[in-house]
This record gives C-alpha cells, sequence and structure tokens, in this order.
C-alpha cells in the first residue's frame, strides 16, 4: 500500500520530510512518498492555474487528487500524524473514502482521503476539476477542489464515494485521541518562523519563488530573504 504525501512550492520545508519519516517508521507494511512539484498534474491544467494565479492551497488540492488517481492508496495532508499502520485499518475499504470534519457533520475533510488502486470515478473528479478551472476566477471557494467537491459527489454516487464519522479512530480534538486512534489530526503544525508566513502568503496570492525567479530570468533569492526573516522573527519572539 502506498501512503502519500504532497508539497507544491519550492524549496520543500525539513518538516515536510521529518513528517515523512515519522510515518514510514509507523506504516512499516507501506511504501511512504513524498511528491514535490505538480509534475503528476497534466500541463493543460498548470497552465490554467497559472493564469488565474491559483492559491497554493487550491494547486495542492489538484496535485492530491492527480497523485491518488495515477497511484491509489492513502493521502494524508502533512499535518496528519499516522499512530496505526493503515494497511491494518484501511485493508477493507473499497470506495473513494474521506472522513467528515466532525461526528456527522456535513463538513468533509481533505487531510485524510484513500483511494483504492483502480477506482472507476475518476472521470467524476476530472470533469469537476475541469468545470472549477475553466469557470471564472471569482467564483472559486476555497474548498472547490476539496470537501466542496466530494460532498456534492458522494451524494450523488454513494456507490463510489464513502464519508466516514471521525469518531475514535479520526478524533480532530486532540484531547479526544485515545489508544483507539489510528491518526491524530489538526495539532501537529510545525512552528513557523517570520518568513515562512510571509512566504507562505505571498504563495497564497500566486507569488511563488519560481514565478519570481521565471519573471526575473534567474534565481530571485527569496530563500535567503526568507531565512533572514525567520532569524529576524526570532529576535523579537515571532517563530
Amino acid at each position: 500500500m502506498l501512503v502519500h504525501f504532497g508539497w507544491v512550492g519550492s524549496p520543500t520545508p525539513e518538516y515536510a520530510r521529518q513528517a515523512v519519516k515519522a510515518a514510514a517508521a509507523v506504516a512499516r507494511q507501506c511504501e511512504v512518498v513524498l511528491h514535490e512539484g505538480e509534475a503528476v498534474v497534466p500541463s493543460a491544467w498548470r497552465r490554467r492555474m497559472d493564469e488565474v494565479s491559483l492559491r497554493v492551497h487550491m494547486r495542492s488540492d489538484v496535485q492530491r487528487h492527480c497523485i491518488l488517481k495515477k497511484y491509489g492508496g492513502l493521502w494524508l495532508d502533512l499535518d496528519v500524524t499516522l499512530l496505526a499502520d493503515p494497511s491494518e485499518w484501511s485493508c477493507n475499504w473499497n470506495k473513494y473514502t474521506i472522513v467528515r470534519m466532525f461526528e456527522y457533520s456535513m463538513m468533509y475533510g481533505s487531510d485524510l482521503i484513500y483511494v483504492p488502486a483502480g477506482w472507476q470515478g475518476w472521470h467524476l473528479i476530472d470533469e469537476h476539476i475541469e468545470r472549477i478551472l475553466w469557470s471564472s476566477p471569482s467564483s472559486y471557494s476555497l474548498f472547490a477542489l476539496a470537501g466542496g467537491m466530494t460532498k456534492p459527489l458522494h451524494a450523488q454516487h454513494p456507490e463510489l464515494f464513502c464519508a466516514l464519522n471521525p469518531g475514535v479512530m479520526f478524533p480532530f480534538d486532540p484531547r479526544k485521541i485515545t489508544a483507539d486512534a489510528v491518526v491524530a489530526r489538526g495539532f501537529q503544525v510545525p512552528k513557523t518562523g517570520l518568513g515562512d508566513r510571509v512566504a507562505a502568503a505571498l504563495a497564497a496570492v500566486g507569488i511563488t519563488k519560481e514565478r519570481v525567479s521565471k519573471a526575473l530570468g534567474k534565481p530571485c533569492g527569496c530563500a535567503k530573504r526568507q531565512a533572514k526573516l525567520n532569524e529576524l522573527g526570532r529576535r523579537f519572539g515571532i517563530g
């Protein structure tokens, strides 16, 4: 079984690599992979995302679905910590499986998704992504390519999609973590520095290191400035 993490942007932070190592130590019967960049995303989609300056979190949503389509397996966001080998608790899942954010809630998360190899519903995902990408950018919602997509698809195609209640296995609240939990979600976010926060804010509006370097025709030096801002922030107690 494959367990996937992903990162869009450069450089990949060290905490992403540490998350992969930590997952591999638990998922001993699985192959844990960190996907960096958007090579797996169709070129037409990448061009369209550039044209509309798609927010980085939505680009990550597209990356996630392309990875799962190509390989199948389990997707985890980088702030999800494995507590038990997923080959033991997802072995009987045979649908596109997502987890609700709260018990019996209609809010669907996208930080833990399982898709079996050979799943037959990918045309539905592809059609939805293309419909969103080629709609007016002003109509994009924050969750259009995440929970906002899987919720209506699950309602329309329950034979292909499954939505689990978090329960004791996937507690969102860290105070509810028990010995039966298989993942810890939503509270393992690494501490970030001032430079990291500035870089993330710029990336969210489409100003990434790659795009700046491309515009300048040479390396932009953004990573060095990010590191200097992190150091300056630490002096003032930020990060």
